[in-house]
């Protein structure tokens, strides 16, 4: 008795190019590529990949921490510094604008500038006081010309300073420019340079070198 002829698998026919079942392969193997890479592209990326980009993130926010606050406490100091020489010369304006006798007082003690105000041109009237900038509770320090704390500087309708009795300033002595000299610096990082605010005779307040 004869055997059967056995065929042999399709997958054991050598694959040519020109043979049906070659391509008919070759259509599955690309159909089933394609429908993971779809399934892929629905699933996003994987819990994995993620955590892997957020701790990236998280390294490149800490190395730039420093910097951020370095730069964050110099704009604060710096704001600091102008808003005293500007408490300053908005007295002096009042003075010259009104002809009045306009009082400031830097209490680096309390941290704060006070204004007082006198309804002629008096340095002797000058009453009621009122605070005008406070750096009370901040990182801000103010410092002063040894003896300028706490004494009043009238501001003559001339634009001069003098002392509360009206008298030319005789209280501290000025720096080299011929200034009173004020200086702001910040608690929090002593590595920063204070800003210094001078006080010239003439009351025009601004920023130091």
């Amino acid at each position: 008795m004869s055997t059967p002829e056995t065929k042999p698998s399709p997958s054991l026919v050598a694959c040519h190019p020109w043979h049906a079942p070659c391509e008919l392969a070759s259509q599955r193997v690309s159909a089933s590529w394609l429908r993971l890479l779809r399934s892929r592209l629905r699933l996003g990326v994987t819990l994995i990949e993620l955590m892997i980009v957020v701790v990236i993130m998280a390294v490149v926010v800490l190395a730039a921490l420093p910097s951020l606050l370095q730069a964050n406490n110099e704009r604060d100091l710096a704001e600091a510094s102008q808003d005293l020489a500007a408490s300053i010369r908005a007295a002096r304006f009042r003075a010259v604008s009104y002809n009045v006798a306009t009082g400031i007082i830097v209490d680096a003690d309390a941290e704060q500038v006070r204004m007082l105000v006198s309804p002629n041109n008096n340095c002797a009237g000058l009453a009621n006081s009122k605070v005008v900038l406070d750096f009370t509770g901040t990182a801000i320090d103010i410092r002063e010309t040894a003896g300028v704390t706490g004494q009043t500087i009238c501001i003559r309708p001339s634009g001069q300073i003098a002392d509360a009795f009206g008298q030319p300033w005789g209280g501290p002595p000025a720096d080299n420019n011929g200034a009173l000299r004020f200086a702001v610096s910040h608690t929090e990082n002593t590595y920063l340079r204070a800003r210094p605010v001078l006080l010239p005779f003439n009351g025009l307040a601004r920023l130091g070198n």
